[in-house]
């Protein structure tokens, strides 16, 4: 079962913005269900701090430091120190948002 044990003040949902993740199925609009104190594993789709905003990428962990890398590849990835890596969550599920016709 989808975040089985975790409270609700555990998750929040995020609308995605823009075209950035196209390339792993998050679309603008998308809705994301986000589990706040999950700890990130290579490969996983966080929410993370990025100077002033926030962002979605995929992170990929090395030794001492994590690549951000977005769904397009002509995005350059971000690298950044493990120590300064500010995760606000896991992604945990994506849901496409659009109206039904009546």
């Amino acid at each position: 079962m989808l975040l089985a044990g975790v409270q609700p003040e555990g998750v929040y949902v995020l609308r995605a913005r823009g075209e950035s993740m196209i390339g792993l199925d998050i679309t603008d609009g998308d809705r994301l269900l986000v589990e706040r104190d999950a700890e990130p594993v290579d490969r996983d789709i966080v929410v993370v701090l990025v100077g002033d905003g926030t962002e979605l990428r995929r992170l990929r962990l090395a030794h001492q430091t994590c690549i951000l890398e977005s769904g397009d590849d002509a995005e350059p990835p971000v690298i950044v120190e493990r120590a300064a890596l500010q995760v606000l969550g896991v992604a945990q599920a994506a849901i496409s948002v659009r109206r039904l016709r009546k």
